[in-house]
């Protein structure tokens, strides 16, 4: 068995040098043929180039399909379907944050009422500070700031 898996292997390898070889024994025949008239070397030169192509892409499909079919077959085995689904969650830890919903809480203490409202989505936060003293004056100019 292990030398007819060899025999195949080295089968799909010589088709495709053969193939390729065709190829680049036509392409050099239709170089060396000077001529634009249709002659027997052109001829000979065509066949050996569709040949190859031929050949070639039997080479190609022929180890394609083998690979599929050899890792088919290496899958094969005992199936059992199974009729539990597994669902794999990630659980959020404490340590993040609350989500927005749940930051909209109301607390109550002794003699005040505090709302903890979270800031609206998307907004700037308010932890800027804001320059107010600013002023829009013009900066100096190139000799100002050199000298």
């Amino acid at each position: 068995m292990n030398k007819g898996k060899r025999l195949g292997a080295a089968l799909r390898l010589i088709l495709l040098f053969f193939g390729f070889s065709f190829i680049c024994v036509g392409a050099y025949m239709k170089s060396q043929d000077g001529s634009d008239e249709v002659s027997v070397p052109a001829i000979i030169a065509y066949l050996l180039v569709a040949g190859g192509f031929l050949l070639l892409l039997m080479g190609v499909f022929w180890s394609i399909c083998h690979g599929m079919r050899s890792s088919l077959y290496r899958q094969r085995g005992p199936r059992r379907r199974s009729t539990q689904v597994y669902v794999y969650t990630v659980d959020r830890p404490n340590f993040y944050p609350p989500s927005y919903e749940e930051s909209q809480v109301e607390t109550n203490t002794i003699n005040q009422v505090c709302f903890c409202m979270a800031p609206p989505l998307y907004t700037p936060t308010s932890s800027e500070v804001v320059n107010e003293a600013f002023s829009h004056e013009q900066p100096p100019s190139y000799h100002q700031a050199l000298g």
